[in-house]
């Protein structure tokens, strides 16, 4: 019987592994080639920070625009702080209104009649703004850097993604972005555009440990939220000399994915988001109050404290992405 030489089959595995790297590595660049042969947008510049690879165009069927908010009805729900505004029927959660056409007497706008204008699939399904941004996220790339692809945080194990440190926006959220200004949301005459987007998804169970987003961003911020529905938590900061006290919770920054910031107690504030909601928190808010949703949790009971729904109320949780709209200041 032949003795086995496992070098030998360990150098032929490395062989094969390093040929498999070169092939993914190559993939990009075939598909922005085949891309654009047939006419289709891409974007050969837009970097994830590996320097010389190519990425393809996050792909977007609505380059006329689709998703502006239908009804938004933003009001302050909280008397201290008053910083903090929602709405509940921010994102369209049906196909927008147009003229109607033959065997269409709804008046919605079917995806046949928007394939014109839009470059959409030709079918004769009602198209959602809300199943259609979800299509898009859940088709991101998925990568080490967090920047324009998906990457699992090492605490949580949630999924991240970052646009606008490098680079634009790329659709849709260049087009929820101009909805924010035009609705005064980020008014322009005191506040900068948004051009920073931190997208979070959460599986069932996963939240996100009580944080404040940081001095690295204007304080001012728009969370979409769309899928399942959560309770998410504000609690105000606590000062220097509570620090250390029996009280305390540990609580994290955003700045960077995966570090400790400052701790917080009292009496947390809750806010139910519903699917397809707006929140948006600025100032006091930002400044002086940490959120976050609770961590291994598959359903979420609202307290006496909840300001948008009554005590007792049982959320169950499934599967949620969050779109978080600031403004990054610049670096000096």
């Amino acid at each position: 019987m032949e003795a086995i030489d496992f070098k030998k089959l360990l150098r032929e595995e490395r062989k094969r592994s390093k040929q498999k790297k070169q092939q993914n590595f190559q993939k990009p660049e075939k598909e922005w080639q085949s891309k654009k042969g047939k006419g289709e947008s891409v974007d050969k510049d837009h970097s994830d920070g590996n320097e010389g690879k190519t990425v393809t165009q996050y792909d977007w069927g609505y380059p006329n625009g689709f998703l502006g908010f239908r009804e938004l009805d933003l009001n302050s729900i909280c008397k201290s702080p008053r910083t903090i505004s929602y709405s509940s029927t921010a994102l369209g959660k049906h196909s927008p209104e147009g003229p109607i056409t033959k065997g269409n007497k709804t008046g919605k706008i079917e995806s046949e009649k928007i394939s014109e204008s839009y470059g959409t699939v030709d079918t004769k399904t009602p198209l959602s703004p809300e199943d259609a941004l979800l299509d898009w996220l859940q088709k991101l790339p998925s990568g080490d850097s967090g920047l324009g692809e998906w990457k699992v945080m090492n605490y949580g194990k949630r999924r991240v993604c970052m646009f606008g440190e490098k680079g634009s926006l790329p659709p849709p959220l260049e087009e929820i972005a101009q909805e924010l200004v035009k609705r005064d949301i980020f008014p322009p005459a005191s506040c900068p555009r948004p051009n920073h987007v931190l997208l979070n998804e959460y599986q069932p169970g996963q939240g996100i440990l009580a944080h404040t987003d940081g001095p690295r961003y204007e304080d001012r911020t728009a969370t979409l939220s769309l899928g399942s529905d959560v309770v998410i938590e504000f609690t105000k900061r606590l000062r220097s000399n509570e620090i250390g006290t029996p009280s305390s919770m540990t609580t994290v920054s955003e700045d960077n994915l995966d570090t400790e910031n400052r701790s917080t107690s009292s009496i947390p504030i809750q806010i139910m988001l519903e699917k397809g909601s707006l929140l948006v928190f600025e100032g006091d808010a930002y400044a002086n109050y940490c959120h976050g949703i609770g961590m291994d949790v598959l359903r979420d009971i609202t307290s006496d404290n909840c300001l948008n729904a009554t005590s007792g109320k049982i959320i169950p949780r499934g599967l949620r992405y969050s779109l978080t709209f600031r403004h990054k200041k610049k670096e000096s």
